[in-house]
């Protein structure tokens, strides 16, 4: 299994799945799966996730190149919001250990 990004804990997972499929329908959702993985890479690189969300939110509601560009350069920087929310990026394949999407429908997973 390839993978561009990872989160390295579960309540990250569990938030981002509920923010962009909670509006879903059901089938949709199931759709869905969360993998515990191993990465066998030692440059691992961490980028905080809230600065790709104000650049996407930017960028949606205002088409400001420059602003989304800002945020490219300190999401790529290693820059981090006052709360980051970190995404694990490797260019390495993840091999897939266990199928643990049960956590993302478990409503006391939070």
């Amino acid at each position: 299994m390839s993978s561009n990004y990872f989160y390295d804990n579960l309540p990250d997972c569990k938030k981002l799945y509920d923010y962009v499929w909670s509006c879903e329908s059901e089938e949709e959702q199931q759709k869905v799966h969360l993998f515990e993985v191993d990465v066998n890479d030692s440059a691992l690189q961490s980028r905080d996730m809230n600065i790709y969300d104000e650049a996407y939110n930017v960028l949606s509601e205002s088409q400001n190149v420059q602003f989304v560009l800002d945020c490219a350069r300190r999401y790529f920087g290693g820059k981090q919001t006052a709360a980051p929310v970190w995404e694990i990026l490797s260019v390495n394949n993840a091999k897939a250990l266990a199928d643990i999407s049960g956590y993302l429908i478990n409503s006391n997973a939070d």
